[in-house]
Order: C-alpha cells, then sequence, then structure tokens
C-alpha cells in the first residue's frame, strides 16, 4: 500500500483524537502531555492489535481478495462514521467527545495520567474497524502504528490549542464529516490496487 493510503488513513484513524481534544479546549480543559503521550500509546496499542487481526485474516486469502476485504470493511467503517455524524445523540460514547466532566472526575480542568485512560480505550475501540480492514489490505503494520501515534499526540496538543481560541463545534462535526469521507475514500481506492 501506498504512502498516500497510510496518510488518509493516519488521518481519519486520528481525527477522534484532535476532535476531543479541540471540544476539551472549547471548555478550556487541557490533557496534559503525559496523558497525551499515554493516550497516543493506548492508539499505537490498538491500531498495532487490530492490524494483526486484520492481516492474519487476510492470510487466508489472495492478495487481490485482501484488498477486496479490507476495502469492503473500510467502506462499511465509513458509512457507520458518515452515519454516527449525521446522527449522533450526543449520548453513550459522545459523553468522552463533548464532555470533559465525564473524564475529568476532580474538576481540575487538566486531564491527567489516570483520568486519560478513558479517552485511550475509547479511542483505541474507535479505530479498531479502520486497523482491521487497513491489516487485511496489507498495509504497513510496522509503519502505519507508529504513525497514527505520532499523529494522535499531534492532533491532541493542536485541538487543544485551537480549541481554547476557537469556540464554534461546527468545526469538530465537519472534522468528523471530513474524517469518514477520507475512510470512504480510502477504501474506494482500495478496489483499484
Amino acid at each position: 500500500m501506498g504512502i498516500l493510503m497510510i496518510v488518509f488513513l493516519t488521518f481519519a484513524a486520528t481525527a477522534d483524537s484532535f476532535i476531543i481534544a479541540f471540544n476539551y479546549g472549547i471548555k478550556k480543559v487541557i490533557i496534559s502531555n503525559s496523558s497525551n503521550f499515554f493516550i497516543s500509546f493506548l492508539c499505537l496499542c490498538g491500531t498495532l492489535f487490530s492490524m494483526f487481526i486484520g492481516k492474519t485474516l487476510g492470510g487466508f486469502v489472495s492478495a487481490e481478495m485482501a484488498d477486496i476485504i479490507g476495502s469492503i470493511v473500510l467502506v462499511g467503517f465509513a458509512v457507520y462514521m458518515l452515519f454516527n455524524t449525521v446522527y449522533s445523540d450526543k449520548k453513550g460514547e459522545h459523553q468522552y467527545t463533548q464532555d470533559p466532566s465525564v473524564v475529568d472526575k476532580d474538576n481540575s480542568k487538566v486531564i491527567e495520567l489516570r483520568e486519560s485512560l478513558l479517552i485511550g480505550i475509547f479511542l483505541s475501540i474507535n479505530n479498531m474497524g479502520m486497523g482491521i480492514g487497513a491489516g487485511i489490505a496489507g498495509m504497513s503494520v510496522s509503519v502505519t502504528p507508529l504513525i497514527c501515534a505520532a499523529a494522535s499526540f499531534i492532533f491532541i496538543k493542536a485541538g487543544c490549542i485551537l480549541g481554547r481560541h476557537i469556540t464554534s463545534q461546527k468545526l469538530s462535526k465537519n472534522l468528523e464529516m471530513f474524517s469518514a469521507v477520507l475512510v470512504l475514500l480510502l477504501g474506494i481506492m482500495g478496489f483499484f490496487n
């Protein structure tokens, strides 16, 4: 798989990191550097694990069939993401992304290391579908998780900073939509490899 596909997957997989940090920044909640590293590490582990599952599943079929199955999984996941973006109810999983008080138990306005576990688990689970699809499609299991972890760290930092300076949540919603479209494009591109 080409570098462009890795860039698309990385952006799509880590856009949620930015969205969470941006929404927290709007509410003047900071994600500390240690928490950011921990969240990025959990994202690396989740991406690596799900890509190994995908690669293992892809090993049972031909390379062409693996590309097709991986692309179908990515397109399906993109449709799911688009549906959730358009019809989100702000409950359940969206509590972590929209309401920092769910995570910031001591109301310190700083997400500390122990509080960051929920965010890291949420982001890791959220990326599993993409990771499995990417693994089946044959994307690099050694490079992709590292790039995703680095991008997650950068996106969380950038999201917190921008959120403190921009007060519109429209950017968050638009980024969710853009991320889903990128995953859809990634899945469609896989059909033509």
